[in-house]
């Protein structure tokens, strides 16, 4: 019960000293900086609390980065279509992020508690966002741009 005490002292001192519940006089166990003897009743309604700061904290930030995300506009979507781009910077920026996607998903399938039917997803995800990278890099290329593919390192297949 006192490591229980002990536990949540950082967390309830900033709540009680607000609720104005604490004082030095009522305390009857000796600790580090003051003195602190709360029930164990005590304490879970102190973490209840804390979970309910933390709660409106969590609130707090979602609104805030709705907040950011307003202020950025709307995202884009990427173009079904390669060919409906007409803007270089734009077609490297859409393969760039297909790169992240293809990354993001590789690291994923290497997971080994993932079970075979999430695993044949991933891979035909995998394989899709590949094809979509060539459709990009032949769109990069009609537009002026560099030809990534001459520049990408070669697989080769067992035999």
């Amino acid at each position: 019960e006192g490591v229980l005490r002990h536990r949540y002292k950082a967390k309830t001192k900033s709540i009680l000293l607000s609720a104005g519940s604490w004082s030095a006089s009522s305390c009857r166990l000796p600790c580090r900086p003051c003195s602190w003897n709360f029930s164990l009743v005590q304490l879970a309604q102190l973490e209840e609390m804390a979970r309910n700061s933390e709660k409106a904290q969590s609130m707090l930030n979602r609104y805030l980065a709705g907040k950011q995300e307003e202020k950025r506009g709307p995202r884009q979507k990427r173009p079904y279509l390669a060919t409906e781009c007409h803007d270089l910077n734009e077609a490297d920026k859409w393969r760039q992020q297909i790169l992240r996607e293809i990354g993001r998903k590789v690291m994923e399938i290497q997971n080994a508690g993932l079970g075979e039917h999430r695993i044949r997803d991933l891979n035909d995800e995998i394989n899709k966002l590949i094809r979509e990278k060539g459709h990009w890099e032949r769109r990069i290329v009609e537009l002026g741009g560099p030809d990534y593919s001459k520049t990408a390192p070669k697989v080769q297949m067992p035999p």
